[in-house]
């Protein structure tokens, strides 16, 4: 059984002295109990389809490094031109079980004013 979810909301970044950084972020996420992968070629061909679907042409999936909530290996950027428009791929294992979750997820995180800006 597979599974997507997605929400739209902001995302509050905090800036010293000031108010936080408010940014509408599109989260699309897909799990299953397939243990392959296959849930980050999900999500890749969801984007493609939104590009597609936005009209959005040049996007590149580029392999990152990681992080405390990306998979090293398993996760990137997405770019556009010479912008970034998020992330994707799979969540950390260590980011996952800090929610009791005991499965891999796969999502992409997309700045949303930004993906609008391409449409």
């Amino acid at each position: 059984v597979e599974s997507r979810a997605f929400e739209l909301a902001n995302v509050y970044t905090p800036r010293q002295g000031d108010l936080p950084l408010e940014t509408p972020r599109l989260v699309i996420a897909s799990w299953s109990r397939h243990e392959d992968g296959r849930d980050v070629f999900a999500i890749k061909g969801v984007v493609e389809a939104l590009f597609e679907a936005f009209g959005i042409r040049g996007a590149k999936f580029e392999r990152g490094a990681g992080s405390d909530v990306w998979h090293p290996g398993r996760s990137g950027a997405i770019t556009v031109g010479d912008q970034t428009l998020g992330g994707f791929g799979e969540f950390h294992p260590n980011f996952l079980r800090r929610f009791g979750i005991d499965r891999r997820v796969a999502a992409v995180s997309l700045d949303f004013p930004m993906l609008a800006s391409w449409a």
